[in-house]
């Protein structure tokens, strides 16, 4: 993802998305998202199966049996708070809006620390006095 991002620094024409998604680059791209997305939806199903199945056996999301309530297995992770807070709430949190967060989360913080990291070493090269 990252790449597509600088090729837009790089080349202004790729920043209209019309000619963006007609390059071999912007499709790949969609390409790239579409298999990021599908692999999403299927880590949250995957734990909402997992929900399903804990809270038919008594026991909550994050390990803790109801009967001990202070016997903790594991940490909950975020994504288990977005299922827990869809199940168990009147709020209207949609698959789509455990999407968003989580995506939001996973991604944008990796890509931004990757695209940092990347400028970073990028002007290091283009600086020897510097490195």
């Amino acid at each position: 993802q990252s790449q597509y991002n600088f090729k837009r620094v790089e080349f202004p024409w790729f920043r209209t998305k019309f000619l963006r998604s007609i390059s071999v680059g912007g499709k790949a791209e969609k390409k790239n998202l579409g298999i990021l997305r599908e692999f999403v939806y299927q880590i949250i199903e995957e734990r909402k199966k997992a929900y399903k199945q804990e809270k038919q056996e008594g026991v909550s999301l994050g390990g803790i049996d109801e009967s001990n309530a202070s016997s903790m297995n594991r940490r909950l992770t975020f994504l288990d708070h977005l299922i827990e807070i869809q199940s168990t709430t009147e709020t209207s949190l949609t698959d789509q809006d455990i999407y968003d967060e989580t995506a939001t989360f996973t991604f944008e913080g990796h890509d931004t620390t990757a695209s940092g990291l990347t400028w970073s070493l990028y002007l290091l090269s283009k600086h020897q006095q510097y490195q």
